[in-house]
């Protein structure tokens, strides 16, 4: 999916494209989660830890109707990661939602929900 022309200042999301989880992507998620929260929060290793467990069960549980991951792409790279898994019959659950700090604030992470809510909601 990819959306040509974004709801804010200049197009900004012009070029956005979104994937499910490619091959790299679960090395990708963790790197960046590690890294970033480690910055900002001063997390230490436990977190990566607590990321990996949270990757290991999306991968064992995926498939069509359970598990859907949402990576923002721009110019071909991953810019965020956003996992939404089907809980049960009404309910999902978001994981690892994530955008690049210089992604942040311009309108892609509603964008990011809108999307994994949709998808959600057509697979109830």
């Amino acid at each position: 999916m990819t959306l040509e022309h974004g709801k804010t200042q200049g197009g900004w999301m012009q070029g956005i494209a979104f994937r499910d989880l490619s091959p790299g992507d679960a090395d990708w998620i963790l790197a960046r989660h590690a890294a970033l929260y480690a910055e900002a929060e001063g997390f230490d290793d436990s977190f990566a830890a607590a990321v990996a467990q949270v990757l290991e069960r999306f991968e064992a549980d995926r498939g069509p109707a359970r598990a859907r991951a949402f990576i923002p792409l721009r110019d071909g790279r991953p810019r965020g990661s956003l996992l939404c898994t089907r809980e049960d019959a009404a309910t999902a659950r978001l994981r690892l939602f994530l955008l690049e700090p210089e992604e942040r604030g311009r309108g892609l992470g509603p964008v990011c929900i809108h999307l994994s809510q949709s998808r959600a909601e057509t697979r109830k």
